[in-house]
């Protein structure tokens, strides 16, 4: 139910709601992402510690669009290079 609260007009208004959100409130966990940590946080963990890596930010994006009956969809770029593991995104 905590997803509709960013409901918009439309789905448009609604994935901007959750970025400018996300913005606010969730901050990049650059010490965890150096770590090559390979956990993945719930959700739930990110809003609880206020901060992720692109893994976390990208599964809190696609939580809340599917609580509001969206299709999303998680993409993870594998990298080749040691130092940055590489790259995860909500597409929708």
């Amino acid at each position: 139910s905590w997803a509709y609260h960013f409901q918009g007009r439309d789905m448009y208004e609604t994935i901007w709601n959750i970025i400018f959100w996300q913005e606010d409130n969730i901050g990049y966990d650059y010490k965890k992402m150096f770590s090559h940590n390979p956990y993945i946080q719930y959700p739930t963990e990110t809003y609880m510690k206020k901060s992720g890596t692109c893994i976390d930010y990208a599964l809190l994006t696609a939580c809340l669009l599917l609580g509001l009956h969206k299709d999303a969809y998680v993409f993870v770029i594998d990298s080749h290079n040691p130092y940055y593991g590489g790259h995860a995104f909500c597409a929708v």
